[in-house]
């Protein structure tokens, strides 16, 4: 039986954008900023790679690296970028923001929803630095979230095998939980029989290159696909 899972692509240029969908990619994350773990593209670049591709993408709001806990400042310039947006050709926005408790910032996501309208919320891997990460999992779905993306812990997604399945098992019906981090076709192959996840991130990049490796998500493709 064919498998309908997803696998999502973080690309942090256009060019690397298109290689992931020319490969086979369901949906592109888009980004800027390898090194940091991804921060947000100037939305001109944003228009620019949706006029390029016919897949989904989703657009990544972090507009420095470093840690989730953002001033009302750094909130408002996030809503702003959101309202930019809002009337693009994409998806929707991957964001996160804790408090110093070490729980969801429910008053920015609140606002990001307000400035998002219709366009899908994803939570990114701030999600693992949460203090009970299974727990906060229905109130962010409440709050608009639909995504989650979560390795499980720190580090890769293969070392917290135990962790991601309670994620799993604690979320409620219509919130997608994503494995990433480190995710590869060995990963793949390893979490499957325990991890019933349908949506799959990786960035697909080897050997320090800024581009996708073609070959990579190819073979991911047809590992979910088989």
């Amino acid at each position: 039986m064919v498998d309908d899972s997803i696998l999502e692509i973080a690309c942090f240029s256009t060019s690397a954008a298109i290689v992931a969908a020319n490969s086979g990619a369901d949906r592109v994350e888009f980004c800027t900023d390898y090194r940091a773990g991804g921060c947000s593209p100037h939305p001109d670049e944003v228009i620019s790679v949706s006029n390029e591709l016919t897949i989904p993408i989703v657009v990544m709001v972090r507009l420095r690296p470093g840690n989730f806990l953002y001033s009302r400042q750094e909130v408002e310039a996030m809503r702003n970028y959101i309202s930019a947006l809002n009337n693009s050709a994409i998806e929707g926005f991957v964001l996160g923001a804790i408090t110093s408790d070490k729980t969801p910032d429910y008053d920015a996501l609140a606002k990001f929803k307000d400035a998002a309208g219709n366009k899908e919320l994803i939570f990114h891997r701030a999600f693992d630095s949460l203090k009970d990460s299974a727990g906060e999992l229905k109130e962010l779905h409440n709050a608009g979230i639909s995504r989650i993306l979560s390795s499980g812990g720190p580090g890769n997604a293969s070392d917290h095998k135990e962790t991601l399945q309670s994620i799993f098992n604690a979320a409620p019906k219509g919130l997608t939980i994503m494995p990433g981090g480190g995710i590869r076709p060995a990963t793949i192959d390893e979490l499957r029989p325990s991890i019933p996840a349908k949506e799959w991130h990786s960035s697909a990049i080897t050997n320090n290159n800024h581009l996708p490796d073609r070959d990579l998500i190819r073979l991911m493709k047809n590992i979910l696909h088989s």
